[in-house]
């Protein structure tokens, strides 16, 4: 009789989201990505003014962000997927082995909403992290330094922070 520990119950549901998540993809990913050449800078980004490398880049952010999977081991009530680690590694994995480009990119991502979900109290959290989960590098805050800008009061000293617009001079 085969040990039927904890590892293997792991495999099998690992398994198991691959084999779901594979399905999605088949039925949801746009086949005109597979093998898009992305630059440098290539992806899902843009703020309030997102362009797309390709039309159809719009639409596997929307259906992928509805999934989850733009966010992917964040909590679902932060607009993430609510993934395991290994889940995750499967995600990568699958749209690796189908040359799919990610979802969302950006500094949102990798972070901001790190940050958030480390260090924000529960309203920053629930107002800022599924907007960044669901679009392109929506800036939550802002040195006017930075090249992804579009708070529209591009000025020395003046910052976005969690209370709104404040100028620092």
């Amino acid at each position: 009789m085969a040990d039927t520990g904890p590892a293997d119950i792991e495999s099998a549901d690992v398994e198991a989201f691959r084999s779901e998540l594979s399905a999605w993809l088949d039925a949801n990913a746009p086949q005109t990505l597979v093998g898009l050449p992305l630059g440098e800078m290539g992806g899902n980004w843009g703020g309030r003014r997102p362009t797309w490398d390709h039309p159809d880049m719009k639409l596997w952010l929307e259906r992928a962000a509805a999934r989850g999977l733009t966010a992917p081991t964040w909590p679902r009530e932060y607009g993430g997927g609510g993934l395991q680690a290994a889940e995750a590694k499967v995600l990568t994995q699958e749209l690796a082995r189908r040359r799919l480009p990610p979802p969302l990119t950006g500094f949102g991502l990798t972070m901001i909403g790190p940050t958030l979900l480390r260090y924000g109290n529960e309203e920053q959290k629930r107002e800022h992290l599924p907007a960044i989960a669901h679009k392109p590098a929506t800036p939550v805050m802002c040195t006017c330094a930075c090249f992804h800008c579009d708070c529209n009061r591009c000025q020395p000293g003046h910052r976005l922070n969690e209370l709104g617009p404040t100028d620092l001079a």
